[in-house]
């Protein structure tokens, strides 16, 4: 049988599994021709975690131009950016095959180059970590690609997610600091997005399961973390630890990497319009202190990067720290609860944010059947309307004005929702509606 004609019948039988049917390859092809590989273990969208590199990586190895003339084949072979290119261009296409005989590749070095490019771009939640190949003597030389979703689901799919996209764009100001923006991913994402506690979701590791699932684990916040950061072209890479079996992020915000995991920014048991900030900006040695969950002594980064990096202690002990209110901008002035439960108005000069004038002292809640209460940072949620700044006490939902100073009632819950008890929480959903949360206690909402 000729390369061409093995080739084509290795199509025609992929062709049939994805439409459903069930062939025996030995009847199509050479069983020591067609192999299969997955590398799902080291994919971040499939559940997997990063592998750490040693010095003989191969994406060090394919720049080295000693390698390069190793062979007559290796010679000639492009880089692995190149082969990334080729790739992705395959994939937009959602093409079933890639001749790659050309980049002179291992079966490992190719996986290498494969897990490197689904990390990095997270657009490609739709291509799978497994896929069939052909080989040329000790060379990949035809891969298969595998699909999760049929072309016409992927269009769908890809379309809700750039919906998702513009929203959350629609809220970036031009005038915004690199802070700014990563502070505006932070809060955006814990309040979108909650954590797939059943781990059953087939999209909780990619964007798709956080922008539009809403739902997802520690790989998708990470993924999607790192999506928006690329989309604002600020630096962003994954980190990850097998020991911990949990994945977040690491950013460049003014020539100092930090620390960021909105995953663990993002309460296990959902809360409405709730973002904390105690990972939010630290250090390596922040995360990586007895004291932190993050204590593990295997973080891997993206690109060969060293946790160590991420060196700068700025925000390691921030005002922010005990904050679980999210933070919200209109006109040019940033609203949130300051560390004595003033609702305040701050401005931000690209390194800090310095707290300006109170607006409110926010109370505490009571606690249904008892003398207990909870303070404003357990209880209070702010969101933004029309220009109104929209925040919650214990009975009702206000609203303040930021050009005339006043305040007012903007719903006054219904003796029923009194009954149901306190309101713990309000999210806007569109055209000026709110989604509600009443419970007789704080408590009564970590154990729902």
């Amino acid at each position: 049988m000729n390369r061409f004609s093995a080739k084509l019948l290795i199509i025609i039988f992929v062709l049939l599994i994805n439409r459903g049917f069930v062939v025996n390859a030995a009847d199509s092809v050479d069983n020591n021709s067609m192999q299969s590989s997955d590398v799902s273990e080291y994919v971040i969208q499939d559940g997997g975690l990063l592998e750490e590199k040693n010095n003989d990586s191969v994406v060090k190895r394919m720049k080295s131009e000693a390698d390069k003339k190793t062979s007559a084949l290796r010679a000639s072979r492009t880089s692995d950016k190149d082969l990334a290119d080729e790739l992705r261009k395959a994939w937009d296409l959602k093409s079933t095959s890639l001749d790659i005989l050309e980049f002179g590749l291992t079966q490992s070095e190719f996986n290498e180059v494969l897990v490197d490019t689904l990390n990095k771009y997270p657009e490609y939640f739709y291509v799978s970590s497994g896929y069939l190949f052909f080989p040329s003597g000790s060379y990949i030389s035809d891969i298969i690609f595998q699909y999760k979703n049929e072309n016409d689901e992927i269009d769908v799919m890809s379309e809700e997610i750039n919906e998702e996209v513009s929203l959350f764009m629609d809220g970036i100001k031009s005038s915004w600091s690199d802070l700014e923006k990563v502070l505006y991913i932070n809060d955006y994402l814990t309040r979108l997005c909650e954590y797939d506690t059943t781990q059953s979701r087939t999209h909780k590791g990619d964007i798709y399961g956080v922008l539009v699932e809403h739902c997802a684990v520690c790989q998708g916040y990470a993924l999607t973390t790192k999506y928006l950061c690329d989309k604002l072209g600020i630096e962003c890479y994954l980190v990850s630890s097998r020991q911990k079996n949990h994945a977040w992020n690491i950013i460049k915000i003014n020539g100092h990497f930090y620390m960021l995991d909105v995953t663990w920014d993002d309460p296990i048991t959902d809360k409405i319009g709730r973002s904390c900030h105690n990972h939010f900006l630290k250090s390596n040695n922040y995360f990586n202190s007895e004291s932190n969950r993050h204590k593990a002594s295997d973080y891997v980064v993206q690109g060969g990067m060293s946790a160590e990096e991420a060196d700068d202690d700025y925000y390691d002990n921030y005002f922010w720290d005990r904050i679980k209110v999210p933070f919200e901008y209109i006109n040019g002035t940033w609203y949130g609860l300051d560390t004595d439960y003033y609702l305040s108005e701050f401005t931000c000069d690209g390194t800090d944010f310095i707290k300006g004038d109170k607006i409110e002292r926010i109370g505490s809640w009571p606690i249904k059947g008892s003398y207990n209460t909870f303070n404003a940072n357990d209880s209070l949620t702010l969101s933004v309307y029309n220009g109104y700044l929209i925040y919650n006490n214990p009975e009702r939902i206000l609203g303040y004005d930021p050009l005339s100073g006043k305040k007012s009632i903007v719903y006054y819950p219904s003796e029923d929702e009194f009954n149901s008890g306190y309101l713990y929480g309000i999210s806007m959903i569109q055209n000026g509606k709110f989604k509600c949360l009443f419970a007789d206690s704080l408590e009564e909402l970590d154990n729902a």
